[in-house]
Formats: C-alpha cells, sequence, structure tokens
C-alpha cells in the first residue's frame, strides 16, 4: 500500500497515474493507461480508518478537486486544499476510486494517509 504524508492544513495536491491492473479482464487493457474517455467519475476519499465516514471526499465534477492533467495517459491531481485541518494521525485510510462508462467501479489505490501537525500554523 502507498502512502501518502502532508502537513495539516497544508495546501497541498497529489499526482497519481491511473493504469489498468494487471489481472483486468480485456487482456489487451493490462498495464494501459486509463484514459479519460473510458471514465465518467474519479472519487478520492480519506477517513480515520476504513470503518468510518470520509473526511475528504472530492470527484472529478469540479476540476478544482480533482483534475485530468494528462486525458490520453491517466494522468490526474488531486487538490487537497484545507481538508486535512483538525485530522492529524498517521495511518489514516485513502482510496481512489474510478466509475467507468459502463457504471462498473474498481479501486485503482489505497493505502495509508499521514497528516502531520504544523509546528507553525500561519508564520
Amino acid at each position: 500500500m502507498p502512502d501518502i504524508t502532508v502537513y495539516e492544513n497544508e495546501d497541498a495536491y497529489i499526482d497519481r497515474t491511473l493504469k489498468y491492473g494487471r489481472n483486468w479482464s480485456v487482456v489487451a487493457k493490462r498495464g494501459a493507461y486509463i484514459p479519460q474517455t473510458d471514465t465518467t467519475t474519479i472519487y478520492f476519499y480519506v477517513s480515520a480508518n476504513q470503518a468510518s465516514s470520509p473526511y475528504i471526499s472530492l470527484t472529478t465534477a469540479s476540476s478544482s478537486q480533482i483534475a485530468w492533467t494528462d486525458a490520453v495517459n491517466g494522468k490526474i491531481r488531486i487538490y487537497l486544499g484545507s481538508n486535512t485541518s483538525g485530522h492529524v494521525g498517521d495511518d489514516q485510510y485513502y482510496e481512489i476510486r474510478i466509475k467507468f462508462a459502463d457504471g462498473s467501479y474498481v479501486t485503482a489505490e489505497s493505502g495509508n494517509f499521514n497528516v502531520i501537525t504544523s509546528i507553525v500554523d500561519r508564520p
């Protein structure tokens, strides 16, 4: 599982490249980039753990939340904004989900999300 680490209240972004998995049902797509045209929505969630409700919930419905930086080669940018304020802690859970044009969903990535306390809030 990948780790993402940010400072609390940091106006950060995360770049990711989306690819079809090695077990994808269409053999020709395995390992290939997922183009924007194959998807309807990308979601990014963060919660304290897998059982709790997300405190960050972002989608491509707003390009200020998740934007395609390369629609052909599966590159997206996730904008966190100040959504981490008040959520300091290690080993929280994040997930990137894709909704495809046929209505199906897949988890593209999940892992640990770490929010570090900043010793200087706004100097």
